[in-house]
């Protein structure tokens, strides 16, 4: 985390960590999502809806906003897509862009 531009998180009244999001970014031409995690249990109570509009709005001025999730192939590729899509997202190619990056390593190599 400490490498982190900026690191946002949402909390229930108590102070448990309901979700959290993080971004690399030079804060001018991009903003790389590194991380939007939602506890389980508060999945589509609009958690991860407002973290992610935040940082849209705090880094409008940049060039590239963007992330990785799961292709739509996977297990939790059709909703992560679906989820990203509704807060106005899309995916590289349908921007006439490309992104490239070294093979995904397993993380149960690490």
């Amino acid at each position: 985390m400490a490498n982190s531009h900026l690191v946002i998180t949402a909390r229930d009244e108590s102070g448990q960590l309901l979700g959290l999001a993080r971004t690399v970014s030079d804060d001018e031409i991009v903003c790389y999502v590194q991380e939007l995690l939602v506890n389980a249990q508060h999945h589509g109570k609009g958690v991860g809806r407002l973290l992610l509009e935040h940082l849209k709005d705090r880094y409008a001025h940049c060039r590239y906003f963007v992330l990785t999730t799961d292709h739509e192939s996977t297990s939790e590729g059709p909703a992560n897509h679906a989820f990203y899509r509704r807060l106005g997202l899309i995916e590289h190619h349908e921007q006439g862009l490309s992104a490239f990056g070294l093979r995904v390593r397993d993380p149960r190599s690490l």
